[in-house]
């Protein structure tokens, strides 16, 4: 989870953890995001319910939606089709 925290909170010239998301570091974010996505949704309680079943919910499905917004918007770069262009 550090390291998603890392990629959420990058800068514009950071390094490793803290660069900012590019197709070009895929590689690293990723998979990132994937362990994140699938840890989360399957965080259980001592009882055995998923927290994303119980009324804490909300922070943890918070951060599914900004994982799938931010894969989204990287797709959309990658395709060309978000309509900005970095300045670098």
């Amino acid at each position: 989870m550090t390291r998603l925290f890392d990629c959420l909170n990058s800068r514009a010239f950071g390094k490793g953890g803290k660069s900012p998301l590019r197709p070009q570091n895929k590689f690293y974010w990723k998979p990132i995001f994937d362990y994140a996505n699938y840890y989360i949704r399957n965080l259980r309680r001592l009882d055995g319910v998923r927290l994303l079943d119980t009324d804490c919910k909300t922070a943890f499905k918070g951060l599914l939606i900004t994982i799938a917004s931010l894969e989204a918007i990287m797709v959309e770069i990658e395709n060309g089709t978000l309509g900005l262009e970095y300045v670098f």
